[in-house]
């Protein structure tokens, strides 16, 4: 079983790998993950998917749903 903290560890650097190219994007998201506001900083994740087109690798894939059902859905 994976923990929590594993969950969230992994989703922070597969996001922030994600958004290393958008570092205004990239500041909003840190600014929420620091706020432990963990929905805000998914949907950040999730407009700058849409709005960029941006494919997740199969980690990311991973990554993003288990923090998903652990923090948003």
């Amino acid at each position: 079983m994976t923990n929590i903290e594993q969950v969230k560890e992994e989703y922070h650097k597969e996001a922030t790998r994600l958004l290393s190219n958008f570092p205004e994007i990239l500041e909003a998201f840190e600014q929420a993950w620091q706020s432990d506001e963990f929905r805000t900083a998914h949907l950040i994740v999730h407009d700058a998917t849409g709005q960029f087109d941006l494919k997740y690798s199969p980690e990311q894939e991973k990554a993003f749903y288990n923090f998903y059902c652990l923090f948003v859905g």
